[in-house]
Parts: C-alpha cells; sequence; structure tokens
C-alpha cells in the first residue's frame, strides 16, 4: 500500500511535465483542445461553486446570492 501511495504522488509530480512535453506541443490541435477544455471545466467548476455556495447561504440564513440573469429576485 506505501508503495502504491509513492507512485500516486511520483506520478502526479510527473503528470504535468508529461502533459505538456507529449500532449500539448504534440500538435497545434491537441494545444487548442486542452485550452478549450480548461475553460469548460473552469466556468463548470466556478458555476457550481456559485449554486454550492448560494445554497449554503440559503440554508443558514434564508437569503441567498443574486440571481445572475434578468428573472425575479426571489
Amino acid at each position: 500500500m506505501i508503495e502504491f501511495i509513492s507512485r500516486l504522488a511520483a506520478d502526479m509530480i510527473a503528470m504535468p511535465e508529461i502533459m505538456l512535453e507529449n500532449v500539448f506541443l504534440a500538435d497545434p490541435l491537441s494545444a487548442i483542445i486542452m485550452i478549450f477544455g480548461s475553460i469548460f471545466i473552469g466556468v463548470a467548476s466556478l458555476a457550481f461553486g456559485y449554486a454550492v455556495v448560494g445554497s449554503i447561504l440559503q440554508s443558514l440564513t434564508g437569503g441567498g446570492l443574486p440571481n445572475i440573469g434578468s428573472g425575479s429576485s426571489r
């Protein structure tokens, strides 16, 4: 088990270098796909985080975050 955890930690440290050298710099299309994938994941994570913070505030205080859209703020 200790060998597995140490190998996992070493691979996590080496992964950014592998992704940069073998995937990102392989060809321009790979770089574009990685950039847009990162943007997509980042926006989805921010939207999910906004929903989680709003629901926590709603349950704790009875008020939440303001609506982003043009709907009513009830």
